[in-house]
């Protein structure tokens, strides 16, 4: 009995050692990506850039980093990036991303996304949806769009699928402009 235990012993460390050490390394190491991480975006010259989700947004003219956000939650909700203007706070731009497979209510679609959080917005009183979900293009990309206004303020959200999340640009102003 205590052989048979042994030899699982060494047969499971002799595995995971082939596994580890050589499979993985032999076979993909040359086409392996580096690790990519969806917090690992940038601004660098005036651009909030994404390797991970392969985007780019130039900051307006006159905007910053802003507060960093927290840490992604468990259901894998990421703060990618504030931005607001380096002079009066005239508006903020808020980029976040939803991890769909950890998602606490998992939205299928953008689309689907876009209806709730419109379904959402509406039922908040003193708020006002100003354009209903559609699908605009951005940089050839399908996004959903919903603009809503209440409280002196007005925002603008487009969420569009990449790679298993859903990415949002959240724009909020006191100008409609």
């Amino acid at each position: 009995m205590r052989r048979s235990l042994h030899l699982g012993l060494v047969t499971c460390l002799v595995s995971w050692l082939a596994w580890r050490y050589g499979a993985i390394i032999l076979s993909f190491a040359a086409v392996t990506p580096p690790t990519l991480n969806p917090e690992d975006g940038r601004v660098t010259n005036g651009t909030y850039t994404s390797r991970y989700f392969d985007l780019s947004y130039p900051l307006p003219q006159g905007w910053a980093e802003g507060v960093a956000g927290p840490d992604p939650s468990h259901s894998g909700y990421y703060v990618l990036s504030t931005f607001r203007p380096k002079r009066d706070l005239a508006g903020t731009i808020l980029i976040t991303a939803q991890d769909m497979f950890f998602a606490a209510k998992p939205h299928g679609t953008a689309a689907a996304a876009a209806n709730d959080f419109r379904q959402a917005m509406s039922e908040i009183e003193g708020m006002t949806i100003d354009r209903e979900p559609s699908e605009v293009s951005i940089a050839d990309r399908p996004v959903q769009r919903v603009d809503f206004s209440g409280v002196g303020l007005h925002r603008a959200m487009f969420v569009a699928e990449i790679r298993c999340h859903l990415v949002s640009f959240n724009l909020t102003t006191r100008d409609p402009e």
